[in-house]
């Protein structure tokens, strides 16, 4: 999972949301306004979502994959913050994402503060009395507006999520929740997508400091990197290069290529 570029929405866009957000802020009750929220929000197929979906969609990692697990199509419009129980955020654009609905799905309305230092769900069961939630730290990682490889590590050979060593207390909640929340670790086929990525990353990296050798010219070798930039898992491109030390085998072809270590084009 990597931070993610915010991009800007267009005027007519960014008009809608906030008309929208008005609209929920506008109620007298909180439950009122997690009740508009949700009525509201059964416009997200409509003409005017397009553009939001549309710009989601460039945002992505990969080609439209999952800003969470980064394996599968991303199709659902993901509230970061759920707006079940942040309807001051349901239409809020920096609260959005594109995720696949087997990310989107479970994680659902779980969400957890920090509540003296310890991890408090405050997620809402459905006949449960709809009440402000507790205020606090948020615990689950913003890709929106954090990098989660400061708290995580995807481990090359395991291929699972750890957390970061040398965290603080409270940071290594944050991961561990993350991780757990978004069963990064217990999809089996998510691990297994991820060795067959290193492996295409691995072969990818290969090919082109073969190419190099040979007098690709530029041009060329600016496409393949941008190429494997575009990829599926991009975590594992990131991590190959954050770990490289640690396998000979990638640093040995690193350190022929040195210029991709940095985003192609920067």
């Amino acid at each position: 999972m990597l931070k993610m570029n915010n991009g800007t929405l267009d005027d007519t866009a960014n008009t809608y949301l906030t008309m929208n957000q008005s609209d929920v802020d506008s109620k007298d009750t909180y439950s009122d306004q997690v009740a508009r929220g949700k009525e509201l929000w059964k416009s997200k197929h409509s003409a005017q979502f397009k553009n939001i979906r549309l710009k989601l969609d460039s945002l992505c990692v990969g080609k439209r994959r999952c800003n969470y697990c980064e394996d599968s199509v991303a199709d659902e419009i993901e509230h970061i913050k759920p707006k079940d129980l942040y309807p001051s955020l349901a239409f809020v654009w920096g609260n959005y994402l594109f995720a696949c609905g087997n990310c989107n799905g479970p994680k659902s309305n779980l969400f957890a503060v920090f509540n003296n230092n310890e991890v408090v769900e405050i997620s809402r069961k459905r006949n449960d009395l709809v009440i402000s939630p507790l205020i606090g730290e948020d615990v689950f990682i913003n890709p929106r507006v954090e990098n989660p490889l400061e708290f995580l590590i995807l481990d090359l050979k395991t291929m699972n999520f750890i957390s970061k060593p040398g965290l603080s207390d409270l940071n290594k909640k944050r991961a561990q929740y993350t991780i757990k929340i978004l069963k990064l670790n217990t999809r089996d086929f998510l691990v297994e997508a991820r060795k067959e990525a290193f492996n295409t990353y691995r072969d990818a990296l290969q090919v082109y400091v073969t190419d190099k050798r040979n007098g690709k010219n530029k041009a060329d070798l600016l496409k393949r990197q941008k190429e494997m930039e575009s990829r599926q898992h991009p975590t594992i491109w990131a991590e190959m290069r954050r770990q490289r030390v640690r396998y000979e085998g990638i640093n040995k072809f690193l350190l022929l290529a040195p210029e991709l270590l940095t985003s192609a084009g920067s």
